[in-house]
């Protein structure tokens, strides 16, 4: 179905089409065209046509414009659902009066959702049609404007409107005849105003890997509407939200991301981890990249020692788990295996990733200089520490005060890390940084090439 919303305005239904020179003032015009309204009807032939009236177009203009498009849809031998709408306005050039098209709008769209939707920007005052415009890239219903051009291709303030009487004559119609007919209407892209400020908004929020923002943003504008954009947003949404998806790969390869699969799925949640670690130095979040590093830690240090057949037997040796489902450490069986040297031979704790670089300094398990490992406990151990037990605001400089090391080495640390001891390629590690490339690459293609279809 096909909806045409239009105000009408004093050039509805017809306008004649030259002006009269001054000597043949009194002559009656024999080349009348259609109005905008009129003109839309007749080209796109909607199913349903609202037409918005004011007091002073009620009078005779509304009334003339509906029954000529009734009288056009006989002879096209089609129905068509006319309804009017009365503004009820004191002063249709007031703008402060056209806040209710916001409101017309809104439940004309809610009506008809399922359906496409014209609007008439060429009629009515100029605070009508701004109004107009101004609703539809504001609130993106999808609606599509449509503008109905002079016949003189210029300005026609110089050309006399039809009477009353002649209004309701359609005889001397030039557009109803075939060989003078010519159409008139266009679809200009009044959504570039929009779109300009969204895309820079847009493409700040991508760039500071805030992706619920970045869906906030879009998620009522038609332009993206189950768009490239939005699917590659939804998916880095997802990725840092630490949510594991089967079909990952599948997808990054359909975005164009060059990623090299990861079968196993523990590794995979390490990668995705240290991907989410690394936003959160970016954006500053420093107590929740503290909380971060032990689980992380913890757990590619664990999948170290157990992927050796040596490794795993003595972990399934010396390692309990608790009723809650906890790993704990028999301290008497670590030091019966030459693991740890501990004085607390009979103690139990929870495992913990100090444990294993105690462990890395006994065997050949890593292939890694175990001085990173121990690097990064200190740090781990000074971090998580403080978080714990301090008030005190986690700002990048007291980080580095606290633990005498960079933010920034300690993530190039756990990135040789997860190089050396997986084996996985670069572009993995650098999920968020690629696919915010390619985000943003197709932010400025759709918007070098929007139409309104």
């Amino acid at each position: 179905m096909k909806v045409l919303i239009s105000n009408i305005g004093n050039t509805d239904p017809f306008r004649e089409s030259k002006e009269k020179s001054e000597s043949n003032e009194k002559r009656e015009s024999n080349e009348k065209r259609d109005g905008a309204a009129l003109h839309i009807a007749r080209v796109y032939q909607p199913d349903f046509i609202y037409l918005i009236s004011t007091k002073e177009m009620s009078k005779h203009n509304t009334t003339n414009t509906k029954v000529q498009i009734e009288n056009l849809y006989k002879k096209l031998n089609k129905e068509v659902k006319i309804s009017i709408i009365k503004l009820n306005e004191n002063d249709p050039s007031d703008f402060d009066e056209m806040h209710v098209y916001e409101k017309i709008h809104r439940e004309i769209y809610e009506k008809h959702k399922n359906d496409k939707i014209y609007v008439n920007i060429s009629s009515g005052t100029p605070q009508m049609m701004f109004a107009a415009c101004l609703d539809i890239v504001s609130n993106d219903r999808g609606f599509v404007p449509v503008q109905v051009k002079s016949p003189q291709n210029g300005a026609n303030t110089n050309i006399r409107h039809v009477s009353n009487e002649e209004a309701q004559k359609p005889n001397d119609n030039l557009d109803d005849k075939p060989e003078f007919f010519v159409n008139r209407c266009c679809e200009p892209n009044i959504f570039v105003f929009r779109n300009s400020v969204l895309k820079v908004k847009l493409k700040k929020a991508v760039s500071a890997y805030d992706y619920i923002t970045a869906l906030e943003l879009i998620k009522d504008v038609y332009l993206y509407k189950d768009s490239k954009v939005c699917k590659m947003l939804d998916f880095a949404y997802k990725y840092n939200s630490m949510e594991n998806d089967s079909d990952f790969y599948k997808k990054a390869q359909e975005f164009g991301l060059q990623l090299n699969e990861i079968a196993d799925n523990e590794i995979r949640l390490i990668v995705q981890a240290f991907n989410v670690l690394k936003i959160k130095v970016y954006r500053q979040e420093y107590v929740d990249f503290s909380n971060r590093i032990s689980p992380i830690l913890f757990s590619i240090a664990k999948h170290v020692f157990v992927s050796t057949p040596k490794g795993k037997e003595l972990y399934d040796k010396i390692i309990e788990i608790d009723d809650n489902d906890v790993e704990i450490i028999n301290f008497k069986k670590a030091v019966e295996n030459g693991l740890i040297f501990n004085n607390r031979k009979n103690g139990y704790t929870f495992l913990a990733f100090k444990h294993f670089v105690k462990i890395f300094e006994k065997g050949n398990y890593s292939k890694v200089d175990n001085r990173i490992y121990e690097g990064l406990r200190k740090f781990e151990e000074k971090v998580r520490n403080k978080t714990a037990h301090s008030l005190k605001p986690f700002t990048k400089v007291y980080i580095e005060r606290l633990t005498e090391n960079t933010i920034e080495s300690v993530l190039n640390d756990i990135n040789t890390l997860i190089i050396k001891e997986f084996e996985i390629n670069t572009q993995n590690l650098n999920f968020f940084e690629e696919i915010n490339k390619l985000i943003i690459n197709e932010i400025d293609i759709m918007n070098d090439n929007i139409s309104i279809k």
